[in-house]
Parts: structure tokens; C-alpha cells; sequence
């Protein structure tokens, strides 16, 4: 028998940085970001995860987002906390496959800066930032 009590709220974090313009600072001002978050609301972080210098454009070279992938199907944690969406995934469609995919293994995406909840205004505005995560990601390649 476990001895976790069953109210723990028990989070991952998820941090990413992704390109020569940011740093090892940009990861640490997340995570700290997060973990104030996440003792104000009550979560126990149980696990962290981290890409360093990697897009969110895609997941192929996200190993820590993979991995963090795996563990959520294994129950690891119950929440994933980023700083910002972005964080999670800069490409709508991938968010959108593995938001869902989480959510089967019962786990639920979370921003410690951008407040979304499950009514249909929360799950529009998290449509709309993940459509302007991507917009931003495409119109920087032409830039």
C-alpha cells in the first residue's frame, strides 16, 4: 500500500529553451517560475524534465519530452507544469495529439502564466494560445 495520500496533486515540470538567444538562465527563470506556482495552487513536484537549445516545433529531438511522454503513460504524475504553452509545443497539431493522448493516461497540461481550466472558455483560449504559438514559430522562419 502506497504511502502517498490521495489529495496529492503530484506534477512534472516541463521546461525548454530553443536557440542561441536564450540560455541555461531561460531554463532556471522557468523552473522557478513553476515551482512558485506550483506551491501557491498545491502541486508536489515529483519529477522535472528539460530540453536545452531544441524547437517545439516538433518532438523528434525532444528526448527529455519523450521521455516525460512515457512516464505520464506510467502514472508518474498527474499534471505537467510549463511556464508558458509554448513550452509544450509550438505546432497545434502535435499539442493537440499529445494533450489528448495525455489526457487518456489521465494527465493534464498546465501553465503556471497562462490560466486555462476545462470550461468552454478555458479550452477556447488554450486553442487560441496554441494557434498563436504556432503562427509565431512560422512567421519567425520568414523573418
Amino acid at each position: 500500500m502506497s504511502n502517498t495520500p490521495y489529495n496529492v496533486l503530484r506534477a512534472a515540470i516541463y521546461t525548454r529553451f530553443s536557440s542561441d538567444n536564450q540560455n541555461e538562465a531561460t531554463i532556471s527563470a522557468q523552473k522557478r517560475i513553476i515551482k512558485a506556482f506550483a506551491e501557491q495552487e498545491g502541486y508536489t513536484i515529483v519529477e522535472s524534465y528539460s530540453d536545452e537549445a531544441e524547437t517545439a516545433t516538433t518532438s523528434d529531438n525532444r528526448d527529455d519530452f519523450l521521455k516525460m511522454l512515457s512516464d505520464a503513460k506510467k502514472g508518474m504524475f498527474d499534471y505537467i507544469i510549463v511556464w508558458q504553452f509554448s513550452r509544450f509545443a509550438r505546432n497545434k497539431e502535435e499539442s493537440v495529439i499529445y494533450k489528448a493522448m495525455l489526457r487518456k493516461a489521465g494527465v493534464r497540461v498546465i501553465s503556471a502564466t497562462e490560466k486555462t481550466d476545462d470550461t468552454p472558455s478555458g479550452k477556447l483560449l488554450e486553442g487560441m494560445l496554441e494557434v498563436l504559438n504556432q503562427y509565431f514559430s512560422d512567421n519567425f522562419k520568414y523573418r
